[in-house]
């Protein structure tokens, strides 16, 4: 019994090196993205690498003047990695959801570089 011990002391550190390092690189390289264009709404939605998320919130700053203008009326949920718009098409012009999609294609683009 004494003689497995090393062995499995050693296979547990192991195993938690490779769930560390899994963990860390999360979501490199994969995204993925959902856009739900419904009658009374607009949801877009994407899960995507983590370190392209500044690039992601200095485009959509970007893009908040042109928003403002028109009056827009959306909800913004942005984590590391994660981001959800939501948009009441009722409680929006036609032409403030039109610049809402535009905004969503310019992050698709951007997510797609990644």
């Amino acid at each position: 019994m004494k003689k497995f011990i090393p062995t499995i002391i050693t296979a547990l550190l192991l195993i938690c090196f490779c769930f560390a390092f899994f963990l860390q690189n999360k979501r490199k390289g994969e995204t993925l993205l959902s856009i739900k264009d419904a009658k009374s709404g607009y949801t877009f939605k994407a899960s995507f690498y983590s370190g392209s998320t500044p690039e992601v919130t200095r485009y959509m700053d970007s893009c908040t003047a042109i928003l403002r203008k028109e009056n827009a009326n959306f909800h913004i949920k942005i984590s590391e990695g994660d981001l959800t718009i939501t948009a009441d098409k009722r409680s929006n012009s036609a032409i403030a959801t039109a610049h809402i999609k535009k905004m969503c294609r310019g992050i698709s683009d951007i997510l797609i570089q990644y």
